[in-house]
């Protein structure tokens, strides 16, 4: 179908075909310490695969179900709570909500049992990263990480990572995957 211009006076045709119906405007909810954050700053945000909103803030990581906020904070007396109170980003895997410590330390959240473990990372020359960037789970359960010394690949199956090479900077500061959800 073609468009024709309006005769003068008449409102122009509508771009929208006839048979779709309005879009709804997006709902907006403000969140703060009211429901329970007590972070600042927020510096991720991701939403599982059951409608919960993670947040990777200053002050633990937090999950919020539409009413009210758990907080997943660190205990210097538990092995199994957070490494660290600031947290820069968060994945998902099939069994686990994985977390990227501001000092580069991965930490996965298990979603069964709410404990959490440690994984230290290092370059081969020894290095460890002192700043942790960006974190994504690829299809395959694959996480890909980066920090201020470069990109590690880590099986989230076997517990093990890989340093990826980079050309020149190591610092990677932003990651994404393709469209059909693999990263290459």
């Amino acid at each position: 179908a073609a468009f024709l211009p309006a005769a003068a006076g008449e409102p122009p045709p509508s771009p929208d075909p006839p048979w779709l119906p309005p879009a709804a405007e997006p709902v907006f909810e403000a969140i703060g310490p009211g429901q329970g954050l007590t972070s600042s700053w927020i510096w991720d945000v991701l939403v599982d695969r059951y409608g919960f909103v993670w947040l990777a803030g200053d002050s633990g990581v937090h999950r919020y179900d539409g009413l009210r906020i758990e907080t997943f904070d660190r205990d210097p007396d538990r092995r199994d709570t957070l490494v660290s109170r600031a947290n820069t980003a968060l994945a998902e895997t099939a069994d686990a909500i994985w977390i990227l410590s501001f000092a580069g330390v991965l930490q996965r959240l298990d979603a069964a049992t709410g404990t959490i473990e440690h994984y230290r990372l290092g370059a081969p020359d020894g290095r460890q990263p002192s700043r942790g960037r960006r974190i994504v789970a690829d299809r395959r359960g694959r996480l890909w990480i980066g920090t201020d010394i470069g990109l590690f690949r880590f099986d989230s199956t076997s517990r093990r990572y890989s340093t990826i090479p980079l050309r020149g900077d190591s610092l990677v500061t932003a990651l994404s995957l393709s469209g059909d959800g693999s990263a290459k």
